[in-house]
């Protein structure tokens, strides 16, 4: 009888044991086919489950390594990696998805001896090849990147996910003829995967091709069940198609499915909504940019975006479109009181811009002007005050502009400086980004009087064969234009004049967040770029020169300067600063170099001398009129 008790004991205890492991099998069944289908917390559910009753299990920690990457969390990827390899030392999966993860953290060298010490140990193992490949693409290392693809297509030629990379190659050398070939090589070669079809409408969007992006992924979200990642892209391509209502179809089940969890995949899910809603449905448009705003409310584009929007959707009445303007007026204040008057200035213009009634912010803006002696400015905006606030305060100050006007202390509408007069474009297909930053460059560029800038149709990015062509009819000087990497963490800024002649060139680092400073980067590299030239105001004497312009504008006494013909470029007068006011200084010619003689002093361009450079004045012949 006893050994009947022990065996039946030992019979349920193995018994026990086997049923555990068979459930433990068949739950991380159920997480890899949640995996496969993009289910990733269902996912990561099952697998939790797992390692709670069975801590050791390795196979577990891999694939919690694959849904951890898959939601782009690369440091709890990496640790489950580790993990997974406690437990096999030999599983070369968690160790190439260990270096994947350091190489999307952007720990290139500790990622690339991982891949190497794979290598070392596995020289035909395709997967290690083809993934440092990617690494070495990420670098721009494109002579290795190609290498090692091509040595993964020796090992296994019949890899679909070789084929991909080798796209991504191609890709990032710009060959989208060959990128494409391969792309769809891989969907050929395996047309049951979703990655394969997702890779190909992804291309197709990424190079501006939605009709064919649609047309790939429409079919494919009915193969594939729950095809969250291939319903993105789609939803983007019918953004940008202008098919609003077909996007909305695709952001709707996005939403409604709730597969984004981060703050940051929320706030861009309700970004989009709103574009797609746009002028459909106000109210719906104008909730889901108020979503965004809870979600993401230190993002500069998204709150740039909503306020593109109120401007062009919403009565200057509507009470949202005055709260935000308030809004803005007060941010201007408190960066005025840290002493930031760029961002003072353009903050006052946004204001303005979404209630041209605020009083105090249009007298502020006045003031500034003032202070900077740009009157003409200040007496316009003066004008449009009166017609909203006409009361004793601003019929005295009106009084008082007419008193200095009429005794010529003040001179309106008389350029001070000379004035570069561009074409500003932000090229980009991101979203409505194009349109948000051209406004923000044009707004920034007006703290500098010497820019006179256009913007041109946002939605359609002109070649430069047709930039040059609107530039000779427009008569522009020049075109800007700031191209956003499609990663969108730079931005390369070209200036060309209109002989197709490249003025100045530079790559600056770029994040929507900070978009602010951004541009004011790039309009204060332009400011370098465009030396300050003034003009003469008034000839006292055969030696002595009156410029508008004093220590308002940074002029200082004992400075040389340079009055130059712009036509020739050459040096006609040299002269010294004697005495400086705020918003003029009497300069005097100094012999030699100085021709007394020269007949139209009035058409010469003034300029300090450490900027007079005849190699930096002839890139710039074309804008000065030569």
């Amino acid at each position: 009888m006893r050994y009947w008790l022990v065996g039946w004991m030992l019979f349920c205890l193995i018994g026990g044991s086997l049923f555990a492991q068979s459930s433990e099998v068949e739950r991380l069944s159920l997480a890899r086919q949640a995996y496969e289908n993009e289910s990733y917390l269902e996912a990561l559910d099952y697998i939790r489950t797992i390692l709670r009753n069975n801590p050791s299990y390795g196979d577990a920690y891999r694939y919690l390594a694959m849904v951890h990457y898959a939601l782009q969390q690369y440091a709890e990827a990496a640790n489950a990696a580790e993990q997974a390899l406690r437990y096999n030392r030999q599983d070369t999966e968690s160790m190439i998805l260990l270096a994947n993860s350091y190489r999307e953290m952007k720990e290139y060298t500790k990622a690339e001896k991982l891949y190497q010490d794979i290598l070392k140990q596995y020289p035909a193992l395709a997967a290690a090849h083809r993934e440092l490949s990617l690494l070495y693409v990420l670098q721009n290392r494109l002579s290795l990147a190609y290498q090692s693809v091509q040595r993964a297509l020796r090992y296994d030629v019949d890899d679909w996910q070789n084929f991909l990379i080798l796209g991504r190659y191609y890709q990032a050398k710009g060959d989208n003829k060959n990128a494409e070939a391969a792309f769809a090589k891989a969907l050929q070669m395996e047309p049951r995967k979703r990655e394969t079809h997702f890779a190909l409408g992804d291309f197709y969007f990424r190079t501006g091709q939605y009709e064919k992006a649609v047309q790939v992924l429409k079919g494919a979200i009915e193969l594939f069940d729950h095809f969250v990642s291939g319903r993105a892209v789609l939803a983007d391509a019918f953004l940008a198609l202008g098919l609003f209502s077909d996007a909305l179809v695709q952001y709707e089940w996005l939403e409604k499915e709730k597969v984004y969890h981060a703050p940051t995949e929320e706030a861009l899910l309700a970004y989009k909504m709103a574009l797609a809603y746009g002028v459909k449905d106000k109210e719906k448009a104008l909730s889901y940019y108020q979503r965004v705003q809870k979600l993401a409310p230190k993002d500069q584009f998204y709150e740039l975006g909503y306020q593109t929007y109120l401007i062009q959707n919403q009565e200057v009445t509507n009470d949202v479109r005055q709260n935000e303007a308030l809004k803005v007026y007060a941010q201007a204040q408190r960066v005025k009181l840290q002493g930031d008057l760029k961002l003072f200035f353009v903050l006052l213009r946004k204001a303005l811009l979404l209630d041209p009634y605020l009083k105090n912010a249009r007298m502020d803006l006045i003031e500034f002007y003032e202070s900077r002696g740009m009157w003409s400015e200040a007496y316009e905006e003066l004008q449009i005050l009166k017609r909203f606030h006409y009361d004793l305060k601003i019929r005295d100050k009106l009084a008082r502009y007419d008193w200095e006007i009429a005794r010529k202390n003040i001179v309106i509408n008389k350029p001070i400086m000379h004035q570069y007069k561009g074409y500003v474009i932000f090229d980009s297909d991101f979203l409505n980004m194009a349109e948000v930053g051209q406004h923000l460059l044009l707004e920034y560029s007006g703290f500098f009087l010497k820019f006179k800038f256009s913007g041109g149709d946002f939605r359609k990015v002109e070649s430069t064969k047709e930039l040059l062509s609107l530039l000779r009819a427009k008569g522009y000087d020049f075109f800007v234009r700031v191209k956003l990497h499609p990663s969108r963490n730079q931005v390369q800024v070209e200036v060309v004049d209109g002989n197709a002649s490249t003025l100045a060139e530079q790559v600056f680092p770029f994040d929507q967040k900070t978009m602010r400073d951004t541009v004011w980067r790039i309009v204060t590299w332009m400011d370098g770029v465009f030396p300050d030239i003034y003009l003469l105001k008034v000839e006292q004497t055969r030696r002595q020169y009156v410029l508008a312009a004093g220590s308002l504008q940074g002029v200082k006494a004992g400075e040389t300067w340079i009055g130059f013909e712009r036509r020739s470029l050459q040096s006609v007068l040299r002269l010294n600063v004697k005495s400086v006011n705020k918003n003029e200084s009497v300069l005097e010619a100094v012999m030699p170099g100085s021709n007394l003689d020269y007949p139209e002093k009035e058409d010469l361009y003034f300029i300090r001398e450490k900027d007079f450079t005849q190699k930096d004045l002839t890139k710039l012949k074309f804008i000065l009129g030569y």
